[in-house]
């Protein structure tokens, strides 16, 4: 068995983080942005979606820029662990999906049930990536289409969860 930190978080290295303001505005919530971490050989490390890409942290980054707010440790097979570990790997380095923000925005003006502007996998947001994980990969139960699944969708999937 292998623990995992899911976590809900804002900017700390941000002098004005307007996207992260809008985000929480938008949904409510005193956090924008979702991760998940681990340890690898003793040091903590995270996967995220933001910035420009998809990419891996190491213990000094998640320091500097991930303020934690909530928190949540589930437990992963070592058969799911090498599956979160293969899924890291192949998505680690794809573009950030500035656009499906657009369109889930657009989604939530109009009500729509799937994001027009959807990439698919080719690109991710942070709670988009997260929502595989925890969906494909943990089998939780996620309703919402991932192209608009927001942070605060998953905070719900994990107060379910736990």
């Amino acid at each position: 068995m292998q623990d995992i930190i899911v976590g809900f978080s804002v900017p700390k290295h941000l002098a004005f983080p307007v996207f992260s303001w809008g985000i929480r505005l938008i949904n409510q919530q005193k956090w924008s942005h979702v991760y998940i971490s681990w340890q690898i050989k003793g040091m903590i490390s995270a996967y995220e979606a933001s910035g420009s890409s998809v990419k891996f942290l190491g213990p000094s980054e998640v320091e500097r820029r991930i303020k934690d707010i909530k928190r949540y440790r589930i437990k992963m097979t070592d058969g799911q662990f090498d599956e979160l570990e293969r899924f890291c790997v192949k998505h680690a380095g794809k573009a950030y999906g500035k656009w499906q923000i657009l369109g889930i925005l657009m989604a939530k003006i109009f009500n729509l049930k799937h994001n027009p502007i959807s990439s698919g996998k080719d690109s991710f947001v942070c709670s988009e990536l997260v929502g595989y994980i925890l969906k494909d990969i943990m089998g939780l139960e996620i309703e919402k289409d991932l192209d608009l699944v927001s942070p605060s969708d998953l905070e719900k999937v994990m107060e379910r969860y736990s």
